[in-house]
C-alpha cells in the first residue's frame, strides 16, 4: 500500500506475533508534529493494542529553552504512551574520550517532562561508532545506560545492533556487521544487559527523588549535591565527577552513586550508618557500614545501596 494509507497496513500486520509497535519516525522537527499526530490517530483507530513509537532529537538541537517547547508540542500533538529520545554523549578528541557538555541538561529536562505529563521516558546508549563517536568500551555503556536508569528511564535502547549500512555516516564495529558477524561491541552489550538485568527491581517502576552531581565543575543543568540522603554520612568524590541519584520503589529507597566520567577509575569515600545494606553486582546484599569508606569506581560504574 502507499504510504498514505497506514489504516490498510495495520490491518495486514495488526495480529502478527512479531508485532510490537508502530514506527513513526526518527528526530521530527517541531513543523512535522501534528501531521505525525494525525497518523498515531490514524493507527490507533484500526489497533488500539500495539503502541505507536516516535524518538525525538537531543537537546542541543533547539537548545534548553526550545527543547522545553519542542517536547510540549509533542506531548500535546503526537500524544504517545512514552516519551522517547536519543543522546550520544561520547566523543573522540584526540586520544580521549569527553562527554558533551549537554548531556545531563538533557537526562535533566526529559525527567522534567516525563514527570509533568506522568509518562514514561525511553533512552538510548550509542553502541555503534560513526563520524566522530568512538567504539564504546564497557565502561563507556555502563556511563550512558547508568546514567540515564538513575534519573529514571524505563526502556534502554542501543543505536544500533546491526550495521546500518550506509557509507555516509561510516558506522564501523557495530555489534554485528553487514557479514552478520559479532564485534567486541557484541559482548559488551551481551555482559551489561545482563549485569542490568540483574539489579532491574531497582529501576524498574522506580520513583526520582533527587539527581545531584559531585565534582570540582558539575554539568550545565544540573544541581550540585548539598544534602545527603538519610543515613548517608559521607559521600565525597575527591573533586572528580559523581551522580548521586535517590529513587524509591515499593518500599525501599535507593542511593545510586555513579562515576560520570568515560576514562577514568576514580574513589569516593562513603560511610552510611547501620540500617543501609549494598547491592553486590551478582543482586545480593549485605550491610554497608562493614566495608571502608573508599570505595573505587569504574568508568561509568555505580555502587548502589538501599534502606527502608
Amino acid at each position: 500500500e502507499p504510504q498514505t494509507a497506514p489504516e490498510a497496513t495495520v490491518r495486514r500486520v495488526r495480529k502478527h506475533p512479531a508485532l510490537g509497535g508502530y514506527f513513526l519516525r526518527d528526530e521530527p522537527h517541531n513543523k512535522d508534529l501534528e501531521e505525525l499526530g494525525k497518523w498515531a490517530q490514524r493507527i490507533k483507530s484500526e489497533d488500539t493494542e500495539h503502541p505507536c513509537y516516535l524518538n525525538l532529537f537531543p537537546v542541543q538541537v533547539f537548545g534548553s529553552e526550545g527543547y522545553r517547547e519542542h517536547m510540549r508540542l509533542f506531548n500535546e500533538l503526537v500524544d504517545l504512551p512514552q516519551i522517547s529520545f536519543d543522546h550520544y554523549p561520547l566523543l573522540q578528541r584526540g586520544d580521549s574520550v569527553i562527554v558533551r557538555p549537554e548531556y545531563y541538561d538533557n537526562l535533566e529536562l526529559v525527567a522534567a517532562e516525563s514527570e509533568r505529563t506522568g509518562k514514561p521516558f525511553w533512552a538510548f546508549a550509542l553502541s555503534t561508532a560513526h563520524m566522530e563517536y568512538p567504539v564504546p568500551t564497557m565502561g563507556q555503556l555502563r556511563l550512558q545506560m547508568y546514567s540515564n536508569l538513575a534519573y529514571g528511564a524505563q526502556a534502554l535502547q542501543y543505536f544500533t545492533y546491526w550495521n546500518p549500512g550506509t557509507e555516509t555516516w561510516d558506522f564501523h564495529q557495530a555489534p554485528v556487521n553487514q557479514q552478520g558477524l559479532r564485534s567486541r561491541a557484541y559482548e559488551e552489550m551481551r555482559t551489561l544487559n545482563q549485569e542490568l538485568q540483574r539489579r532491574a527491581a531497582v529501576f524498574m517502576g522506580c520513583r526520582v527523588l533527587s539527581v545531584r552531581h559531585l565534582g570540582a565543575e558539575i554539568p550545565q543543568g544540573t544541581r550540585r549535591l548539598d544534602t545527603l540522603p538519610p543515613h548517608f554520612l559521607q559521600i565525597d568524590s575527591r573533586g572528580h565527577g559523581a551522580l548521586v541519584s535517590h529513587l524509591v520503589n515499593g518500599d525501599l529507597n535507593y542511593v545510586v552513586i555513579q562515576n560520570t566520567s568515560p576514562n577514568r577509575g576514580i574513589c569516593v569515600d562513603i560511610r552510611t550508618d547501620s540500617q543501609v545494606k549494598r547491592l553486590r553486582t551478582d543482586g545480593t546484599e549485605v550491610q554497608a557500614s562493614l566495608y571502608e569508606a573508599e570505595h573505587y569506581l569504574e568508568p561509568g560504574m555505580v555502587e548502589i545501596f538501599c534502606y527502608e
